[in-house]
């Protein structure tokens, strides 16, 4: 038995479920034999059980929680999460191989964790320190996980216009400041409404571009993919979604919701892409925003290299290290 312990919804967000979830789905063609289980929150029962996979529901990381999945014997468990602490791993961890994801390293410090996976670009920068000195580090976009969409291989299109995501939700309220700073401009305009937006936040955004020939509304999609490829630049907040577009090759203009974006930022500012700041610091004018897009264009130039960092088959080496280890 595989299984996955992790968490999410639309306070905390999906990202936690969908890398576990694209990596479930290319374990569970490598080890065919072995059942994959969810352990994680009933809020989203029905996206893992929709996706083919058993579920088992569990809200806390509590030390009679890590009690309960020993019990159970797993082959290994793949843990995804910033809920736990250091003593939950160590608990769960005991004659299990254990696979964590982690971001940037400020959580669980000393690495429990047999394989640490962090696909983020400023990855190898952070210094991980384990616990047994055996740890397998796997850092830097070589080992991103990406969902199912971004790993097969993408025919070059040329899109235009200007997409913008504040991802699932918009609990800040900057979706109608980039609308009115944009309104008075002759770029078409992707409008992306997230699964978490309220009503209350839809009907001013209708408002807002009543009538407006250049915005298109996209209620609550499933994927980016075909948005993203449809524009030409992209302005997102620097978490899953800047690496999304950097995969399909668009211009990406970026600003920082949380800290744990705020390495990620940095690290893509020293390859030359726009950021608008912090969103406490962003200039919410039309004179701002043009002059970002206008840079933004000139800086494609230098991002060859950094769209190669992007495959979308990180997964493959993910699972290819993991089996690796369970053989030996």
């Amino acid at each position: 038995m595989i299984l996955f312990r992790t968490n999410g919804g639309k306070e905390t967000g999906l990202g936690h479920v969908m890398r576990c979830l694209s990596l479930a789905k290319a374990l569970s063609v490598k080890c065919s034999e072995e059942a994959v289980i969810f352990r994680t929150n009933e809020e989203i029962r029905t996206l893992i059980t929709e996706n083919g996979f058993d579920f088992q529901p569990s809200e806390k990381y509590t030390q009679q929680e890590a009690e309960v999945i020993r019990a159970q014997n797993p082959k290994m468990i793949l843990f995804d999460s910033y809920l736990a602490d250091t003593d939950y791993l160590r608990t769960i961890k005991q004659n299990v191989l254990l696979v964590q994801f982690d971001d940037n390293n400020d959580i669980y410090t000393p690495v429990v964790a047999d394989v640490v996976i962090n696909g983020n670009i400023h990855a190898q920068n952070l210094e991980y320190e384990s616990e047994t000195k055996k740890a397998k580090l796997l850092l830097g976009p070589e080992y991103l996980i990406m969902r199912e969409e971004y790993q097969k291989s993408i025919k070059e299109k040329k899109g235009n216009g200007i997409m913008i995501t504040t991802g699932g939700s918009d609990f800040l309220n900057l979706m109608p400041k980039f609308i009115k700073a944009l309104k008075d401009t002759e770029f078409q305009k992707r409008i992306i409404i997230g699964p978490a937006y309220t009503e209350e936040q839809i009907e001013r955004i209708k408002r807002l571009t009543d009538r407006d020939q250049l915005v298109e509304l996209v209620y609550k999609p499933k994927s980016l993919k075909k948005h993203i490829m449809d524009s030409e630049i992209v302005i997102t907040a620097a978490g899953s979604t800047v690496y999304e577009v950097l995969r399909l090759k668009r211009i990406p203009i970026i600003f920082t919701l949380a800290d744990n974006q705020k390495k990620i930022a940095t690290a893509l500012v020293k390859e030359k892409v726009v950021s608008l700041g912090d969103y406490k610091e962003i200039e919410f004018e039309k004179e701002f925003i043009i002059k970002r897009i206008e840079s933004a264009k000139k800086s494609e130039n230098n991002y060859s290299d950094l769209y190669e960092l992007f495959d979308g088959k990180g997964v493959f080496r993910v699972v290819e290290e993991i089996n690796n280890l369970v053989n030996i």
